[in-house]
């Protein structure tokens, strides 16, 4: 993935605990994060929330 001239890796994709789910009041189980592996901009590690997709 690129951002602003930086290149990701899709260093791990998973699912949150119900229970960290309720305790931090969040929406969405699946993750993504994302590390840099060239480039200057943006920050070194990335995750995002995944949608389910309906």
């Amino acid at each position: 993935m690129r951002d602003l001239g930086s290149i990701y890796f899709v260093e791990k994709v998973y699912e949150l605990s119900d229970d960290y789910m309720r305790k931090h009041n969040l929406y969405y189980k699946k993750r993504v994060r994302l590390k840099k592996i060239s480039g200057e901009n943006g920050l070194d590690i990335e995750d995002f929330a995944i949608s389910d997709s309906e």
